[in-house]
């Protein structure tokens, strides 16, 4: 049984990933995954805003994710935003979802850190790979 379980959810531009993970004889072990759709971004170019739609969107996914989480007894949770929480003039009331629903704060994430997170979380458990490596990540405005 992992020793140390965590959960990270990643708010993007159209969907909140979860992730739940647990430390097990030094490493880290998949336990769980689920996503829903928020689409944070709409109209977010157009009016600079997140929408009261879109907020609800995610609330009601952070909520299902709180749920999917609770059988694995998760010890820390962190959440992450990406580009549309960076766009937003009113981030803050993303993170007051966040907060509310998780517990957590947000950590906004640039688009060079979302992409280095893309490329570490790719490469792990891969041992036998020797330097130098590329990667390519199709998410939204991370490249």
């Amino acid at each position: 049984m992992p020793e140390h379980r965590i959960a990270t959810i990643d708010i993007g531009t159209n969907t909140a990933l979860l992730f739940v993970a647990g430390w097990e004889d030094g490493r880290l072990k998949d336990l769980h995954g689920a996503s829903g759709f928020v689409r944070l971004g709409e109209g977010v170019d157009a009016s600079g805003c997140v929408g009261q739609a879109a907020l609800e969107r995610l609330e009601s996914v952070l909520t299902h994710h709180m749920k999917e989480m609770a059988p694995w007894h998760v010890e820390t949770v962190i959440v992450t935003g990406t580009s549309a929480s960076r766009d937003a003039a009113n981030a803050d009331d993303i993170r007051s979802v966040v907060r509310r629903i998780t517990g957590s704060d947000l950590t906004i994430r640039s688009g060079d850190q979302g992409a280095a997170a893309t490329f570490e979380g790719g490469m792990a458990g891969l041992e036998d790979f020797d330097p130098p490596w590329q990667g390519l990540s199709e998410g939204t405005r991370v490249t």
